[in-house]
């Protein structure tokens, strides 16, 4: 029985040490951890536990982090592939795949995140209505304590940009100013700042 233990441990030693620096870094990030987020990490260790009690086969706990880390992080990961093909322009690409990662079940933190990146990139394209309608829902809606200091500036930030481009420029004040106020020494409150300074000084046609 012992021997069976053995290589059990580990894993779920693995386990909760990612579920408690994760918590800690969303902790930090002023985030909210996602319940979805922790059962998911058990569910993988507790398959992986199962596994290896019916075949004895030992698995290195790198590997069990690897796995927790692709199989949770995967709406986050795929986000950061869809936002590289958004900075490229190739917004084709960008929308399938920001619509495959939001059919990957995220949890409440990572849909915000994602949410706030599909945004950015209907500003790019001049989609502002939609970009708009975004990023207003993820600002007021119920599970927006997920997140966070740093994408609630940049949510502020860029609601600000799209109001700023739709001609809106009260609501774009207010927003750009919020953005400074919410995380005052982040880079979405120098971006802000210096939108709201543009905009003060007069347009000298060449």
């Amino acid at each position: 029985m012992s021997s069976m233990v053995q290589p059990i441990v580990p894993l779920l030693i693995v386990c909760f040490s990612y579920i408690v620096f994760i918590g800690f870094l969303a902790k930090v990030r002023r985030e909210k951890l996602s319940l979805q987020f922790a059962l998911e990490s058990l569910a993988i260790t507790a398959v992986l536990v199962t596994l290896i009690w019916i075949t004895k086969f030992s698995l290195h706990p790198a590997i069990n982090l690897f796995l927790l880390y692709v199989i949770t992080m995967r709406v986050r990961l795929l986000t950061e592939v869809g936002t590289f093909f958004a900075r490229q322009n190739h917004f084709d690409w960008a929308n399938r795949i920001y619509d495959f990662a939001q059919r990957a079940f995220p949890d409440p933190s990572s849909l915000l995140l994602l949410n706030l990146n599909k945004a950015v990139s209907l500003i790019k394209q001049n989609k502002l209505s939609d970009a708009i309608t975004i990023l207003e829902e993820l600002l007021t809606g119920r599970k927006s304590e997920y997140l966070g200091t740093k994408y609630e500036a940049a949510a502020h930030y860029n609601l600000g940009v799209a109001y700023l481009k739709a001609g809106r420029d009260a609501l774009a004040t207010i927003e750009l100013n919020k953005a400074i106020e919410v995380m005052p020494l982040s880079e979405y409150a120098a971006l802000a700042e210096k939108a709201l300074g543009q905009r003060q000084k007069p347009i000298h046609k060449v």
